[in-house]
């Protein structure tokens, strides 16, 4: 087996990693130092990195369909850039939605929608198309939305992870997994 390999490009912790679909090898890592990475799995060092005014981000996510565009969130807001213009790193787009700080974003694979879980218990449903919110998910509790993913096989729906209890006490896992939600999104 081979050893495990250490990635290096961050000052500090590490809030996200993806793989790209498109292109095999290929990582993008972000962190609380404001930085997002990219590495290729076949070479040795970092690629490039992308500094972001030492803003911790939460959570990244590729555009479906055109890996070049990375999405990222940084506290309220979420920003999109093209790693082509990675000399000037000017931001593509930007979202301001949610009212609480975002813990994961999640583009949905089969339509231009892109979601964002927050610590006030909402998912927004952003329209990358259209530019503009399409709808706010409450699941009905009244802690934090740490976990959001679009399901492949339903383009409609979305499955949301609540990490806690209304009085704030942890859950394990298999708690977790009793009270895994989907939500229809109605059109």
């Amino acid at each position: 087996m081979a050893k495990p390999r250490r990635l290096k490009g961050h000052k500090d912790t590490v809030t996200c990693c993806i793989a790209s679909r498109e292109r095999p090898g290929l990582i993008a890592t972000s962190a609380e130092d404001g930085r997002i990475c990219w590495f290729d799995m076949r070479c040795k060092d970092v690629l490039f990195t992308m500094d972001l005014d030492n803003k911790p981000i939460t959570s990244i996510c590729f555009k479906p369909g055109n890996e070049d565009v990375v999405y990222a969130s940084s506290g309220t807001e979420i920003m999109s850039f093209d790693v082509h213009m990675a000399s000037s790193w000017k931001q593509l787009e930007s979202y301001m939605y949610n009212k609480e700080e975002i813990n994961q974003i999640a583009c949905s694979c089969k339509s231009s929608f892109l979601a964002a879980a927050d610590d006030s218990g909402d998912i927004k449903i952003i329209d990358m198309g259209q530019q503009c919110l399409y709808k706010t998910l409450r699941s009905g509790h009244t802690n934090i939305c740490s976990s959001v993913q679009f399901l492949p096989w339903r383009p409609w729906e979305v499955k949301i992870y609540n990490t806690g209890t209304s009085n704030g006490d942890a859950l394990s896992l298999s708690e977790l997994l009793d009270i895994e939600i989907l939500i229809r999104l109605l059109v």
